[in-house]
């Protein structure tokens, strides 16, 4: 009987020690998973962080190409003088006037 009772408490021990490498094994490998969701939140964090900059930028340069657009568009400052009809009509009668 101590035959047997010595082959089921070293089989039971066995089993433990089996159990226990295998808990390792797990555990490890949740460890493993954790530093990979941190190092991914960590990744995505950056990703997300880069695209508001860039949105922020583009938005900027939007902004400042409808500021140049609008400079661009608005009218020159003339001299009236020199716009209007009569007052070359009357150049034009001082230069026949002259010859």
């Amino acid at each position: 009987m101590a035959y047997a009772y010595d082959w089921c408490q070293g089989r039971a021990n066995l089993v433990l020690d089996k159990a226990h490498s295998r808990y390792e094994d797990v555990q490890r490998e949740i460890d493993g998973l954790r530093l990979k969701r941190r190092e991914v939140e960590n990744s995505v964090e950056s990703i997300i962080t880069t695209l508001k900059n860039t949105i922020e930028f583009v938005r900027e340069q939007d902004g400042r190409e409808r500021d140049e657009k609008i400079l661009l568009h608005r009218p020159k400052a003339i001299d009236i003088r020199e716009a209007s009809v009569w007052s070359h009509d009357r150049e034009s009668e001082r230069t026949a006037e002259r010859a």
